[in-house]
Formats: structure tokens, C-alpha cells, sequence
């Protein structure tokens, strides 16, 4: 009688992994239906740090990028806030 308290473990560790597995799923579901509330409703002003990176002929790839190419205090000011004015151009 010692089969069936081992199998019914087996089956235990078995469910185990499976309510792991479905709980990393509905946290993937979570973290991605949180990015998208995030992007739908522009809750970190990403348009306008676009916009104004565009204005300031700053790289689209974000502020790592703009710092390796020296103009991340630039991208800083565009993802500080609204008061975005194009750049003067210099002549080359």
C-alpha cells in the first residue's frame, strides 16, 4: 500500500508546477497589460519627450543613447517637462 502515497506525491509535484507555471503566466499578463495602460493613456509623457527629442535632432532610441553620444543633458531637459524649444541651429 505504499504505491499509492507515492503516486498521489508525484501528482503533487506535478500540480506543483503547474500552478507555478500559471502563475508566472497571469503576472506576464499583468506586467503586460500594465505596459499598455501606460502607452494607451501616455501616462509617462512619451509623445512629447518624442517630440521634443525630435526637435532637438536627439537620437529616438532614448536617453542612453543621446548620453553615449554626449546630448543627455538634452534628452534630460525634453523628459523633464513641457518647455520644449527647438535648439538653434549652427551653420556647419
Amino acid at each position: 500500500m505504499g504505491q499509492p502515497s507515492s503516486a498521489v506525491a508525484g501528482a503533487d509535484r506535478g500540480l506543483r508546477w503547474l500552478h507555478l507555471l500559471v502563475l508566472l503566466a497571469l503576472v506576464a499578463v499583468g506586467v503586460g497589460a500594465g505596459d499598455v495602460v501606460f502607452v494607451v493613456h501616455n501616462l509617462g509623457h512619451w509623445g512629447e519627450v518624442q517630440a521634443c527629442a525630435a526637435l532637438h535632432d536627439l537620437p529616438p532610441d532614448g536617453g542612453q543613447v543621446a548620453r553615449l553620444v554626449g546630448r543627455g543633458d538634452e534628452y534630460d531637459r525634453c523628459a523633464a517637462g513641457p518647455p520644449c524649444s527647438p535648439r538653434p541651429r549652427t551653420p556647419r
